[in-house]
């Protein structure tokens, strides 16, 4: 799977609730917009902004299971 394909699984786990405070609720390109860049940070081993740190280790942790599953599949 390529990392776009990825992150569609990954947002397809995101819930609302898991949005950050302020950020809309709803479905909306925004906040699939910030998703993307915290999995793609998370894909490629860069490091978040200080200020994002805490939302970077959702796909950090998803990844992580992922890896973890398909390992064990294998």
């Amino acid at each position: 799977m390529n990392e776009n394909q990825l992150f569609e699984l990954f947002y397809m786990d995101v819930k609302p609730s898991m949005n950050p405070p302020l950020m809309p609720r709803h479905n909306c390109e925004g906040v699939k917009t910030f998703w993307r860049e915290r999995f793609m940070n998370a894909y490629y081993g860069r490091q978040e902004p200080s200020a994002l740190m805490v939302w970077g280790e959702v796909p950090q942790m998803w990844l992580a299971g992922y890896n973890h599953a398909k390992e064990n599949q294998d």
